[in-house]
């Protein structure tokens, strides 16, 4: 198994104290896997029309049923099923097979038709390395148990693509090793307007630090982009939410509520520039918890790594805590973790992430960041308050222009405000995300800069990044305190997506 390993250290006022790697799969073969077969030819038993194989019933099997109308399509063909009126198609007989290279499945909306594992089976098991596409149905209920497990509800060989779909309560259990509670997908995966949720990934086996159980939502050995989407309340040992193993990224969406013993929010590696840039704008990573690192782990440190980016993003309620027993140590980190290579920061804001031991903010460890009219501050460290800083690092580099950190280990740019931003709570203030709205007595407001030209802050169209002069952090107070645009943005918002 090619294996990337995560950094795990202890910073504090001296020196780094510990480097622990976390595994995490990337191009580990699923256990015994179906060969890669040739298109079948068209089921008599099924409707096809242009390329099109229309569901006529809900059943498990059987003559018109889902599963046969996959046994009979030719490769690149479109299952529709968008016409059924019931409500659940519940397995019993195995996963769907679909062991065309590529193929569509087109339900009647997510919150109308589920695709069920019933608790007792993976859902949908994809051989062809080409993209398996699914749109407006619900993939639920999967369980996939042995040593080695790959998606709990949706494994695929190739490129998995999800638009208007939901994935949730599936669970990848794995002796030894398990990927992708939700979905594991060997090429990449794209999610649009979907909410992947309450998935788990658990490994049992107990290597030297952590169970090899990573990404509880999603994992992938290629890139993942999520647009508009929702990651929540998932988990499992390493990389709560997702494990992106080669570049992410991530525009208008909310990775909230994840929960692991290593990095609760997302594990993201970054891989050379033109095929595995990590770049996230317009999102929120809140109230995600874990023992150690509750929020990001960002690794840059692969040859001819890509700049990392983080752009009008908020990341607010991270938690680290102390497991009680845990061989390795608990109560660090809760913010971000950026491990080698660079990450620009830039109109964001990073606040109210606490950890028991040390590191709240950002922890930078042989690393740049470049921070631009971002906001760090009012993270906190409970055991240890006279050690609260909300930059923190060994080994790491702060540069940029007009910031507001209130405390820092790190030395910070000579323009930089160390004050409190008087940031309001987290709240709905419009838009996709969640957002800490500025008082109207904060020093943050005219005091940034927008090196990006970005037209909008984090909320999106009708949110104007510049009023008069541009605010520090990720919001941007609007004329007479109200937005432009009254309502909500065109973006998908995470109430849109989950149940």
């Amino acid at each position: 198994m090619t294996q990337h390993l995560l950094g795990v250290a202890h910073v504090g006022r001296s020196t780094l104290l510990l480097s622990i790697l976390v595994a995490l799969a990337a191009t580990a073969s699923p256990r015994d896997p179906l060969p890669l077969e040739h298109a079948p030819s068209a089921s008599k038993k099924t409707k096809v029309i242009a390329g099109v194989e229309a569901v006529e019933n809900c059943n498990d099997s059987g003559s018109g049923s889902l599963r046969d109308a996959l046994a009979g399509a030719i490769d690149g063909s479109t299952i529709d099923f968008s016409h059924l009126v019931c409500s659940e198609i519940t397995l019993t007989s195995g996963p769907l097979l679909v062991r065309q290279r590529a193929l569509a499945l087109i339900g009647p909306g997510s919150a109308r038709l589920t695709l069920s594992g019933s608790g007792t089976q993976q859902v949908l098991s994809h051989t062809g390395i080409g993209t398996l596409a699914i749109s407006d149905v619900a993939i639920a209920n999967g369980l996939d148990r042995d040593a080695s497990v790959f998606g709990g509800c949706i494994y695929s060989n190739g490129h998995l693509s999800l638009v208007r779909a939901t994935v949730h309560d599936c669970i990848a259990s794995g002796s030894d090793e398990a990927h992708g509670g939700g979905a594991f997908a060997r090429r990449g995966i794209d999610a649009t307007r979907s909410a992947i949720y309450a998935n788990s990934a658990l490994a049992t086996a107990s290597p030297p630090f952590f169970p090899n159980g990573d990404g509880g939502g999603l994992s992938t050995s290629a890139l993942l982009e999520l647009t508009e989407s929702y990651v929540g309340r998932n988990a499992s040992n390493v990389c709560g939410g997702f494990a992106a193993n080669y570049g992410l990224l991530m525009r208008d969406t909310t990775v909230e509520g994840n929960h692991a013993d290593a990095t609760g929010a997302f594990c993201v590696i970054a891989g050379v520039a033109d095929t595995a840039p990590v770049d996230i704008e317009s999102s929120a990573i809140i109230d995600n918890d874990a023992g150690y690192l509750g929020g990001a782990d960002f690794y840059g440190g692969s040859p001819g790594a890509a700049t990392m980016r983080l752009v009008n993003s908020t990341v607010s309620g991270n938690l680290s805590h102390v497991i009680t027993g845990s061989t390795f140590r608990t109560g660090v980190y809760s913010g971000i973790y950026v491990d080698h290579g660079i990450l620009e920061i830039a109109n964001s804001t990073i606040a109210f992430n606490s950890s028991v031991v040390a590191g709240a903010g950002v922890v930078a460890v042989q690393a740049e960041v470049r921070l631009e009219s971002s906001i760090i501050a009012n993270n906190t460290v409970t055991n240890n308050p006279d050690q609260s800083y909300d930059i923190d690092g060994g080994g790491g580099t702060i540069t940029g222009a007009s910031n507001l950190v209130m405390y820092s280990f790190l030395p910070l740019p000579p323009d930089t405000l160390m004050v409190d931003p008087l940031l309001l709570p987290l709240a709905d203030n419009g838009g996709a995300t969640k957002t800490h709205a500025l008082a109207p007595t904060s020093p943050a407001i005219n005091g940034g800069s927008n090196p990006l030209s970005l037209s909008w802050d984090q909320r999106g169209a009708g949110y104007r990044r510049t009023v008069g002069a541009t605010d520090i952090g990720a919001f941007e107070s609007q004329q007479g305190g109200q937005p432009v645009h009254r309502g909500h943005s065109k973006h998908a918002r995470p109430q849109d997506v989950t149940p």
